[in-house]
């Protein structure tokens, strides 16, 4: 039994893979045809149509030809300074955790994003993260993490005091201090001792 398909589209278009051709005396010539790059494809429907094969790869030339995946957000592309609390420096450099890739018109420009910061102290080690990248484009919003780029320790003054290393160490200081001032304590009493001695 032999099977022919009409729809032409399959044999012109290297990257065509579908879908169905049809007609009827209201609707005229109908396609429904797709195309497929790589993980990029398009379906394309023409109704009522005197020349549907010419028509439906005319528009999948159009669409491949102007739409790309496009990178918005990228790993250590975007370097942002965000404040940080307590640290040995004032800023922390933050970078998108992943990359994040959009269909957009080949000569649109990219769309904007902001960062919403959620930690906001010091210790921050490299590769935490630190807050959200944000991308707003045609009413759906993207989110990406954004980690530290680099490391901010505390201050000298806030490792001191921090629990529980801080607290062991003051009261280590507060114990060094008591037991020096009883040993000066000591000291003094000895010295007077002698010195009533001696008189």
């Amino acid at each position: 039994m032999e099977v022919r398909n009409i729809n032409s589209l399959l044999f012109w278009r290297q990257d065509a893979d579908g879908v169905k051709t049809g007609y009827t005396r209201r609707a005229g010539g109908c396609l429904v045809s797709s195309a497929r790059r790589g993980e990029r494809g398009y379906i394309v429907v023409v109704l009522g149509s005197e020349s549907r094969f010419h028509d439906s790869d005319a528009l999948l030339t159009w669409a491949f030809e102007s739409f790309a995946m496009r990178r918005v957000l990228a790993p250590g592309a975007q370097m942002h300074g965000v404040a940080i609390r307590h640290g040995v420096r004032d800023t922390v450099r933050v970078t998108p955790a992943e990359a994040l890739e959009l269909l957009l018109p080949v000569d649109q420009v990219l769309p904007g994003w902001e960062f919403r910061q959620e930690v906001r102290s010091a210790p921050v080690r490299a590769g935490t993260e630190v807050g959200t990248f944000n991308v707003r484009y045609r009413g759906v919003d993207y989110k990406v993490p954004g980690i530290a780029a680099e490391a901010v320790d505390l201050t000298w003054w806030r490792r001191m005091v921090a629990w529980p290393d801080g607290a062991l160490l003051l009261l280590s200081a507060g114990a060094l201090a008591a037991s020096s001032g009883y040993l000066v304590h000591c000291l003094s009493r000895s010295r007077q001792a002698r010195d009533q001695r001696s008189t």
